[in-house]
């Protein structure tokens, strides 16, 4: 079991490697093949023979998002279901022809919702806060679910700004 694990987290480091090659361009290792290899090795290096379907797509995409935004901080959950219902059922596939695109379109949102997030934290900064409301906020963010949409973001990033100047 140990070694499915080691090859499953290859296959999602594969996707982060494919998200961040174009990147560096100088390498001369190709993402393609890469990820053609890793699904291969899911498939025939383990003994179990772990097939890479449908339900392994969501294992995999599940594992990809939560290694890029493990605070759930920048994702909402609508981002969350719209790469779902594009990628949930055909990442094997993809995985599978070494098409690394998926990867590269959800790394592009994802880096997208940190430029969003960066803009909208510089006012945050400069409010002037009280301390005076009895909220709470989860410290580790890993447990909890997305926010909602944009707006439950922004409620939550205040909080977590507020509580961190508490600190």
């Amino acid at each position: 079991m140990n070694n499915f694990r080691l090859i499953f987290r290859a296959a999602c480091y594969s996707l982060v490697f494919a998200a961040f090659s174009n990147i560096s361009q100088a390498s001369s290792v190709d993402p393609r093949q890469v990820t053609i290899t890793v699904a291969k090795l899911l498939e025939q290096g383990h003994y179990s023979r772990q097939k890479l379907d449908a339900a392994m797509s969501k294992k995999v995409l599940d594992t990809y998002l939560q290694t890029l935004d493990y605070t759930k901080l920048f994702f909402t959950q609508e981002d969350i279901d719209q790469i779902y219902r594009k990628y949930g059922n055909t990442l094997d596939e993809d995985v599978v022809v070494g098409n690394v695109q998926p990867a590269r379109d959800i790394y592009n949102l994802f880096k997208q919702r940190v430029k969003d997030r960066v803009t909208k934290i510089g006012p945050l900064l400069d409010k002037q806060y009280t301390f005076k409301s009895n909220r709470t906020v989860a410290l580790d963010r890993r447990k909890e679910p997305w926010p909602a949409n944009e707006a439950e973001a922004d409620i939550l990033w205040r909080d977590r700004i507020e509580g961190e100047l508490l600190q």
